[in-house]
């Protein structure tokens, strides 16, 4: 016989019954999805806020010579003028105080001290600066066992010995194609997230933006000409307002041509590789070279200084720019083969670096920079090596 499965009526698929049993569930799940859509949403728009407020409130950032503006503000009332203060050894920014009228009240609370905000970030040198960081540090290594020890201002002080302070302003105009801005030689923060100088390392050259591409011809020669080579940047939109003026070492220039800005540029080179750039001599005669006649010599009769490029003046249209510089070398006791020597190049606002000639005992200018810094520019410091070349005449130093 056949079997067959009998369904008790009990048993029974009831459609309506199935529905009952499910819809509970089908309402679980719609309101597990909706409570996952309105938090979604409501985490985005938290995160919207967010953004906003940080967006609003930008850290200050430099905008002009003493002022500082929040990012995002053009109105006039988002700009804060910040004037520099000279305290201790250190180049400060004084708290801006209210100049609204304060709520008169019956007793009189006293006025809290204005308190240093960080200082503003500006470019400086990178050359071994023994007496700025209280720290021996070399400046060569020779035979003798201490080396030659480096007295090159770099970091910034108070007074008369002062290392070169451009501040970060853009549109600006520099050396090489990029600049970075620091605290001082010596202090963070710096843009290149280590400091300029490492007195306890005895490290120096630690400018990353050092990127003039300095090179220089012809310094193994005593009282010779030689060239020195650089690059330099003027941003779109910079204005020096520098009005061209006569002084020691400055070339005569025509009215700047519409469109250009003028610039200084000194620089200094220890060719006598004491560890600064004070050395003075004097050369009754000076060498010559050129392609076509070769060496020659034509008097001279006049001082000569490691300052090797005296207040040059350059008007420049935005861009970047390669200039050749001829220099005269100081008398060299010691052919500087193989033997490195520190540059600095400063591109700045005035004559001179900036530097008062009667400071430091009378002796020229040594690469020190004014006390209330540059309002826009850049100091390169550059240990230059000799690479021999013998398809170069006269012999080549190029950036180490």
């Amino acid at each position: 016989p056949q079997l067959s499965a009998v369904l008790p009526m009990n048993l029974s698929p009831d459609p309506i019954s199935v529905l009952a049993s499910e819809y509970p569930v089908a309402i679980f799940r719609q309101v597990r999805h909706f409570l996952i859509l309105a938090s979604a949403l409501l985490l985005g728009v938290s995160l919207f806020f967010l953004l906003n407020i940080l967006l609003i409130q930008k850290p200050l950032v430099a905008s002009g010579e003493g002022m500082v503006a929040r990012g995002g503000c053009s109105e006039a009332n988002c700009v804060v003028h910040l004037p520099f203060i000279v305290a201790g050894d250190d180049l400060q920014r004084q708290t801006p105080t209210s100049t609204s009228t304060p709520t008169p009240s019956q007793s009189p609370t006293p006025t809290p001290s204005p308190t240093p905000t960080s200082i503003p970030l500006g470019d400086l040198g990178d050359a071994p600066d023994s007496l700025g960081t209280g720290i021996t540090m070399t400046a060569y290594v020779t035979d003798v066992v201490a080396g030659v020890i480096g007295n090159f201002p770099s970091v910034y002080v108070s007074g008369t010995r002062s290392g070169p302070f451009h501040r970060a302003v853009h549109p600006g105009a520099f050396l090489g194609r990029a600049v970075s801005a620091e605290r001082n030689a010596d202090q963070l923060p710096d843009e290149d997230a280590l400091t300029n100088l490492a007195p306890d390392e005895d490290a120096a050259d630690r400018d990353f933006a050092d990127d003039s591409r300095a090179a220089a011809l012809g310094l193994e020669y005593s009282c010779a000409e030689a060239s020195l080579t650089y690059t330099v940047t003027i941003e779109s939109g910079f204005e020096s307002g520098i009005t061209l003026i006569d002084g020691p070492g400055t070339t005569t220039l025509p009215e700047p041509a519409e469109g250009t800005e003028v610039v200084y540029i000194n620089a200094w080179l220890d060719l006598d590789r004491d560890g600064t750039w004070e050395g003075v001599d004097h050369c009754a005669t000076v060498r010559r070279y050129s392609e076509g006649r070769g060496y020659w010599v034509d008097p001279l009769d006049a001082p000569v200084s490691e300052w090797v490029i005296q207040d040059l003046a350059l008007s420049l249209a935005p861009g970047t720019h390669v200039i050749t510089t001829t220099i005269v070398t100081l008398p060299i006791t010691e052919a500087l083969e193989i033997a490195p020597t520190w540059l600095r190049i400063t591109l700045g606002d005035r004559l001179g670096g900036g530097q008062d000639a009667t400071q430091n005992n009378n002796v020229p200018q040594s690469g020190r920079g004014p006390a209330d810094g540059h309002p826009f520019g850049e100091t390169e410091d550059i240990k230059l090596f000799w690479r021999p070349n013998p398809n170069i005449v006269p012999r080549a130093w190029w950036s180490g």
